[in-house]
């Protein structure tokens, strides 16, 4: 009973921050770790923030602006005209170019060593229109020569689905057992 009430709070989380996405025309901005925060505000003053925070073993954290795509986009609107459901919570690594606004898959994505896309752990917080969403997934690569990964993605399937949004981060070169966690976060208020 208890998983189900979680279940229901988590969907009825993430149709609101749908909603709140399609009001703001999708803007994309992130103020922690960043030098500078761009906000897309509505006449009664509602923020959107958003980005990828990308962390090897134990190394120093990197955070950056992630990118809407037009089918992330297009996605929402599919969502508010009730014609798709489903949550946005798969993550996917890549080694390619930036994701841009027309990407419908991620470059370069990684489907081996225990690198493939995965579900991630889905977290909200906030109440009263001002609410915090991660999605977070700790990879642990199992591969036995060096790989280079510099993008990741999120996605509404574990395969193929809508590319909802992505990001790029420096190049980091995993050796075997190395863990990268990637998290997500949005925020509203």
């Amino acid at each position: 009973m208890e998983k189900a009430r979680k279940y229901r709070k988590y969907k009825r989380s993430l149709l609101t921050l749908a909603t709140i996405f399609a009001i703001i025309g999708i803007g994309t901005c992130f103020n922690v770790f960043l030098p500078a925060k761009s906000n897309t505000e509505v006449g009664d003053g509602i923020d959107h923030d958003g980005a990828f925070c990308i962390q090897v073993n134990d190394g120093p954290m990197e955070c950056s602006h992630n990118i809407i795509t037009n089918a992330g986009k297009d996605y929402v609107l599919a969502l508010l005209k009730g014609e798709t459901s489903g949550a946005v919570k798969y993550i996917a690594i890549g080694n390619g170019t930036a994701p841009a606004a027309g990407d419908t898959t991620l470059d370069g994505e990684q489907t081996t060593d225990g690198l493939a896309r995965a579900e991630g752990t889905i977290d909200t917080t906030g109440s009263s229109g001002s609410y915090n969403v991660s999605v977070n997934k700790v990879f642990t690569y199992t591969g036995s020569s060096d790989r280079v990964v510099n993008t990741t993605a999120l996605f509404n399937a574990s395969s193929s689905g809508t590319f909802f949004i992505g990001d790029s981060f420096s190049d980091r070169t995993l050796k075997q057992n190395d863990k990268i966690n990637i998290t997500a976060y949005f925020w509203h208020s």
